[in-house]
């Protein structure tokens, strides 16, 4: 309880000048779930949190949910996170795909299998999308 209360007072003060605070985490205990996976990665539950590259949370990211069966897609489910990032979801036992959008971000797909032996939960960190713009300039002939 007295780390919260040491965290509090420099939070509100960045507020009351108008800054833009930009929540940070600790070190995470759960694994991250980025890059190409050949086989889903096992979780207990659809739990987790998306970051960015510098470890600042993401709220109000996409997160949509397919429950795969075989080669098909059976169900899907969309939603977002939370003001702190995280997001979780009521799932059965199965394959999912999640894939997780952010304004300003890369896209990224996470296949995930909930079983017993798995992970709590996991994180998913978003790199920044790269700008590319195309001007085109004639002259008149």
């Amino acid at each position: 309880m007295r780390a919260q209360r040491r965290f509090a007072a420099p939070l509100l003060l960045l507020i009351g000048l108008g800054a833009t605070a930009q929540v940070r985490l600790p070190e995470l205990d759960f694994p991250s779930a980025n890059g190409k996976h050949e086989r889903p990665i096992k979780v207990k539950s659809i739990r987790g949190i998306v970051l960015d590259e510098n470890d600042a949370v993401i709220p109000n990211a996409q997160v949509e949910i397919r429950r795969v069966g075989g080669d098909k897609v059976v169900d899907v489910t969309k939603s977002a996170t939370d003001s702190v990032g995280r997001f979780q979801y009521d799932a059965t036992k199965g394959r999912y795909q999640l894939t997780i959008r952010a304004r300003g971000f890369r896209e990224e797909a996470v296949p995930i299998e909930i079983s017993k032996n798995g992970w709590p939960s996991f994180r998913v960190t978003l790199t920044v999308a790269r700008i590319v713009d195309t001007i085109e300039i004639t002259t008149p002939q």
